[in-house]
């Protein structure tokens, strides 16, 4: 399990490996801004604070390459702080 911390809201949660940022937004309660659910459109992105390099594009399986994020396809693997 890892912790995703939402700096920008408050509140950290635990998560399961390979889980996108977005998937664990919506379960907590933390809105996010969304539109084509599969990385295309930009809508949700969120900056990564600490913990970019535990992230992985979930199309790719590669790591991203700023810290600003897709939330919709990134997996975690390991703990993220997010800000808006």
């Amino acid at each position: 399990m890892h912790t995703v911390r939402f700096v920008h809201t408050g509140g950290a949660f635990e998560a399961e490996n390979g889980r996108t940022l977005l998937s664990i937004a919506d379960e907590n309660g933390k809105s996010v801004q969304r539109g084509c659910n599969n990385g295309m459109c930009d809508i949700c992105r969120l900056r990564i604070v600490r913990g970019v390099e535990h992230l992985l594009n979930a199309k790719t399986q590669r790591p991203f390459a700023t810290s600003r994020v897709q939330s919709c396809i990134a997996e975690i693997h390991g703990d993220v702080d997010v800000e808006r």
